[in-house]
C-alpha cells in the first residue's frame, strides 16, 4: 500500500511544473554563483569566494529561496487535498473518549 502511495506521489511531482521550475532556478543560482565573477548572492564585501563568511552568506541566501519553494509545495498539496475531497477527512475535529460511548 505504501508503495502505491509513493508511486502516485512521485508521478504527481514529476508532472508538476513547480518541480521543474525549482530545479531550473536552483541550477541557475548554483551555476551563476560558481562561475560568474560579478554575480553574488550576498554582499561579501570584497572577500574571496571560498571564504567562510562568503560561503555561509551564499548558503543563507539559497536557504531563503528554498523556504519559499517548500511553502509552495505544501500549499500545492493542501489545494490538491481540497480538490480531491480528502481535506475534510484530515481536518475533522477531535473525538474524545468521553463522547464516543454513552
Amino acid at each position: 500500500m505504501l508503495t502505491h502511495v509513493a508511486r502516485f506521489e512521485f508521478r504527481y511531482l514529476r508532472r508538476n511544473p513547480l518541480l521543474w521550475l525549482t530545479a531550473a532556478g536552483a541550477f541557475a543560482l548554483f551555476f551563476l554563483g560558481a562561475s560568474v565573477d560579478g554575480f553574488d548572492l550576498g554582499d561579501e564585501g570584497g572577500l574571496l569566494k571560498n571564504a567562510a563568511y562568503a560561503t555561509l552568506r551564499n548558503y543563507v541566501m539559497i536557504s531563503v529561496f528554498f523556504m519559499f519553494v517548500t511553502t509552495s509545495f505544501v500549499a500545492n498539496a493542501v489545494l490538491r487535498d481540497d480538490e480531491t475531497g480528502f481535506g475534510p477527512i484530515i481536518r475533522y475535529p477531535i473525538i474524545y473518549r468521553s463522547s464516543r460511548w454513552p
